[in-house]
Order: structure tokens, then C-alpha cells, then sequence
């Protein structure tokens, strides 16, 4: 869905540029990660306590939201993954969560904290990202009747998605609603 991933070998066959536009889990841990400051200073939420756990996934998505990520695709350091993690079992934070997965109900934070986010600095950002393509990052990010319900309750959302809020849309949104969940396309399955 959206972006596509591309590889010059030519230039460095261990960097991997993975667009925007494309939607996933691509980064490595927490201590694995680098960022660009200025994207982390133009995403930083306006209320940080919404994402007091997982701050590392909202972080690297809202940097890439921005400007796509480089991944380098070689080992520069190892990370032992095992039963006993904090994030897997733990009392607090792991709640049998398997390694690697979030719960939904953080992953739905999360996606609603760089939604909100994304509308409010869009209109700063319209001299390097074009409103289409901004627009189609959020579409993407949360889903199509989600966007619907986001323009209805955020000003802010305005500036992206007023354009782009059809009747027609609508109306095709909520038939399509009607099939069950896996039978939807991907954009018309509600992420938060």
C-alpha cells in the first residue's frame, strides 16, 4: 500500500530507502535507531503522556511520515530477544503481548496521536510535501471512515482532508464498511 522500497546497489548495497509513503514496521530497537532532529521537533505531540509506552514506534513513524526512512541492511550490533523480555510477559508492559507486537489499544493511540499531529503541523510542512500527498499519508495511517470521523472532530483536519471528503466518498466508504473487516481493501480498514 502506498510508497515502495528501493535499493541502489551501485551506491551502497547495504542502505535500503524505504519511501514515506510506505506503511509497516521497518526500524530496528529503540538503541538501534538515528533521527534527524528536525522531524522529531516538528512531530513532537502537543501531550506526550498519550504515548508513555511505545514512544520509540511513534517517534520512528512520525520522522518517516516526514521523510521515509534509510535502513542500513547489515548487523552493527545484536539484540537478544528471549521469553523473559519486559515487553513479552511482563506485568506492567508486556501483558503476553508477543515479541514484536503492541496491543491494539496502544497501536490505536498511537496512530490517533501522529493523526492529530500530522493535521495540526500540515499546514507548515505544504512547501515540502505536497497536500495530496500529505492527505494520503493520514488517509493511510488511519483509514478512510476513520479520516470521515477525524474531519468531524479536529479543525485541524480540515486543511487536508476537507477537499478530499466527497459525498460520493463517503457513500462508497460506508457501503464498503457494510462487507466484513478482511473482504475490505486496506484503505478502507479503519486503523485507529
Amino acid at each position: 500500500m502506498g510508497g515502495y522500497l528501493h535499493v541502489d546497489a551501485e551506491a551502497d548495497p547495504t542502505l535500503l530507502f524505504i519511501d514515506r509513503g510506505t506503511v509497516g514496521w521497518f526500524w530496528s530497537t529503540t538503541s538501534g535507531m538515528m533521527f534527524r532532529r528536525a522531524p522529531l521537533e516538528i512531530m513532537r505531540p502537543s501531550d506526550p503522556d498519550q504515548i508513555r509506552i511505545c514512544a520509540d514506534d511513534y517517534m520512528a513513524r512520525a520522522a518517516h511520515m516526514i521523510g521515509g526512512t534509510v535502513r542500513i541492511e547489515r548487523a552493527l550490533g545484536s539484540y537478544r530477544l528471549h521469553g523473559g523480555n519486559g515487553w513479552a510477559d511482563g506485568r506492567v508492559l508486556g501483558a503476553g503481548i508477543g515479541l514484536g507486537r503492541m496491543s491494539p489499544d496502544t497501536e490505536m493511540v498511537i496512530r490517533r496521536a501522529l493523526a492529530n499531529r500530522w493535521c495540526e503541523v500540515a499546514p507548515g510542512l505544504e512547501h515540502l510535501i505536497s497536500r495530496h500527498s500529505m492527505r494520503r499519508t493520514l488517509v493511510d495511517l488511519i483509514g478512510q471512515s476513520a479520516a470521515f470521523a477525524l474531519l468531524e472532530k479536529n479543525s485541524d483536519a480540515g486543511f487536508l482532508l476537507k477537499d478530499w471528503a466527497t459525498p460520493q466518498r463517503k457513500l462508497q466508504t460506508k457501503l464498503i464498511g457494510l462487507l466484513p473487516p478482511k473482504l475490505r481493501p486496506r484503505r478502507f480498514r479503519d486503523r485507529v
